[in-house]
């Protein structure tokens, strides 16, 4: 079990499962052996989750799962219908720690197999976090990039990693065309500036194209973050407007943004 799991009355769940951080139960749901859960998907009550099923990430579950499933999207569906009703075409991002750097790799999953991984990003700092969004048949990423005191050495390996002195601490957002990241204007001067300490950023796209952009800001030294965003209009980022004016270790801030309005979803730790 990772963080934040929400278990519910009557919940049984059997052995060897694995269940992402931020994953709910409703109550009297029966989940089988073996069964794999990605992060912030919910179970509704009353279901059967059988043997040796794998849930995506975000899924939302609304009836029984026979054994030897992959489901994903909400509602849950098998992956295959799933890949089908969304252009036959899925893109998965990660970070990991390969060849002495730690970076972003990706891999596309086209006519029923999965590519061979790929390295997105390439940067002597530490890179982590992704977060994806679609606009236009267009992949665009965030995620976070940080320095550690005296951690890169000439050669851009990492060697005496300090974690309590952090360097820097940016977020990154791009549109991926080709292997190529391409960022969009004065990112680097209007939001993630050299001075900027932001944690685990997401992105997604308003009905009228513009970018929103949502990360974690420390207050002070071990007083918690705000959640704070950005607005992206194709040409000009917006000022900074916080989305809880409460103080407090923030989960990451998930967004969904309707017509009229956008949604911002995060749970305080403490």
């Amino acid at each position: 079990l990772d963080n934040q799991v929400h278990i519910a009355h009557n919940v049984k769940i059997g052995s060897n499962c694995m269940i992402a951080g931020q994953v709910g139960f409703a109550g009297s749901s029966k989940i089988g052996n073996n069964v794999s859960i990605g992060g912030q998907a919910g179970i509704s009550g009353h279901l059967k989750i059988g043997n040796n099923v794998k849930i995506g990430g975000g899924s939302g579950v609304v009836k029984d799962i026979e054994d030897n499933q992959i489901v994903m999207g909400y509602p849950a569906i098998p992956l295959k219908e799933f890949i089908k009703k969304n252009d036959e075409e899925l893109f998965l991002a990660w970070d990991t720690y390969v060849e002495n750097t730690a970076d972003i790799w990706g891999a596309k999953f086209k006519d029923g197999s999965w590519s061979k991984p790929f390295r997105i990003t390439s940067d002597p700092r530490i890179e982590r976090h992704p977060s994806l969004a679609v606009k236009d048949n267009k992949i665009w990423m965030a995620w976070q990039a940080q320095s550690y005191g005296t951690h890169l050495t000439e050669n851009g390996s990492h060697k005496n990693i300090r974690l309590n002195h952090i360097d820097e601490q940016r977020i990154v957002v791009a549109q991926l065309d080709d292997g190529v990241l391409y960022t969009p204007n004065d990112l680097f001067t209007s939001v993630s500036t050299k001075n900027s300490l932001y944690l685990r950023p997401n992105i997604a796209f308003t009905n009228s194209g513009d970018l929103l952009l949502t990360a974690r800001e420390p207050i002070n030294n071990h007083d918690g973050w705000y959640g704070v965003y950005w607005l992206y209009n194709k040409t000009k980022w917006s000022t900074k407007k916080i989305t809880h004016k409460h103080r407090g270790r923030w989960n990451p801030i998930t967004i969904s943004p309707t017509k009229n309005h956008i949604f911002c979803r995060s749970n305080r730790i403490s």
